[in-house]
């Protein structure tokens, strides 16, 4: 638009506003500003055409982003990490549900050996007893009597216990952390009459009390099924034992009511 003949602050205001560009022909001429009013309508509508076209292009643009965004949020109530935005939360361990791995069992002949990583925990051993652990199972033993009330029952000597672990048909499995004994379980093979086969007579097992919840018990079980190799495990709990029972349904033993009889006539 040509503005020779114009003010130079007409052709400012003309530029900066549509008020101004609206208002600056009055200052002019009649016939100067008849011809300034329309042109300069036309180019504020362009502009303003342009600016629409312009917000409606980024309003897209953002409306089309926000799915992808919104995509990487995690579900309500799941934290997100301080990582950055997207990043799976930390990994937390529930101590009452600790991960563990299923011990490897290893049996040749009669040599029974586990090894047990609890995590979080060291590593867990299960062995074959030699005579050589007669003196800290007899002091496990006694810890199981005094905890049942009934500590005056261990009469056994450790020397008599050093013959028994030496015998074929009694095992002694023990666990230990860190070169300690910890924990141990007792059986010996009897003859099922009726049927002709030979089982397991499941006598103790005990977990020292500060080891206990980490899976030891468990895995001192698993170890007797592994030698066991298919044959029946039988054993006795008391009625007011119920954690103990609650804990042998959860390996999957079936618990059987039955009367035990004692006869010793003096």
């Amino acid at each position: 638009m040509p503005t020779s003949g114009l003010l130079p602050q007409a052709v400012t205001a003309t530029r900066d506003s549509l008020d101004g560009a609206v208002s600056a022909p009055r200052s002019l001429p009649a016939h100067v500003g008849r011809e300034l009013r329309a042109p300069t309508r036309e180019a504020f509508a362009s502009g303003l055409n342009v600016a629409a076209a312009i917000a409606a292009i980024t309003t897209g643009g953002a409306a089309n982003l926000a799915p992808l965004r919104l995509r990487h949020l995690p579900p309500a109530g799941q934290p997100t990490s301080r990582r950055g935005f997207g990043c799976p939360p930390a990994d937390h361990h529930n101590a009452d549900s600790r991960a563990q791995s299923k011990p490897a069992v290893t049996i040749t002949h009669s040599k029974v050996q586990s090894h047990h990583k609890t995590i979080g925990f060291p590593v867990v051993l299960i062995r074959r007893a030699t005579a050589d652990d007669a003196s800290a199972i007899h002091g496990m033993m006694r810890e199981l009597a005094d905890s049942l009330h009934h500590g005056s029952a261990i009469a056994i000597s450790v020397d008599r216990l050093k013959e028994f672990l030496t015998r074929p048909e009694i095992t002694y499995l023990v666990a230990e952390k860190g070169g300690q004994a910890i924990g141990y379980v007792s059986w010996f093979e009897r003859v099922n009459f009726w049927s002709g086969t030979d089982y397991f007579a499941l006598d103790d097992l005990y977990v020292c009390g500060e080891e206990r919840g980490r899976g030891v018990g468990e895995q001192l079980m698993r170890a007797v099924a592994k030698a066991a190799d298919g044959r029946l495990i039988r054993w006795e709990v008391a009625e007011s034992n119920v954690g103990a029972q609650r804990f042998y349904e959860r390996i999957g033993a079936s618990l059987v009511s039955k009367k035990i009889c004692r006869w010793q006539e003096m």
